[in-house]
């Protein structure tokens, strides 16, 4: 589980840097990890939304309001339930 959040936070923070392609990078590492988890893994609710937001986020900044909801969309197939990332989607529907 740690190593879980450990990829989504260095997601997050690359985005903060601007380095998209390792923000990319621990991205698919993760949603790779997620597929192949077990339900005890899976507890992750609180280190999902924060990079997936912070990803939309730099792409809307950058213009690309396509990848932003695609980022949006798949944060919200891991944490349905999320306002912040349903908020952001709705802002840029």
């Amino acid at each position: 589980m740690k190593f879980h959040l450990f990829i989504t936070s260095k997601e997050a923070g690359y985005f903060f840097d601007k380095n998209v392609e390792k923000a990319e990078y621990y991205r698919h590492r993760f949603e790779g990890l997620y597929e192949g988890a077990d339900e005890q893994s899976l507890n992750l609710y609180n280190g999902i939304p924060i990079p997936y937001s912070t990803g939309a986020a730099y792409y809307f900044k950058m213009g690309n309001n396509k990848k932003a909801k695609e980022i949006l969309k798949k944060g919200l197939e891991y944490v349905p339930d999320d306002y912040m990332l349903k908020s952001r989607l709705n802002a840029l529907n």
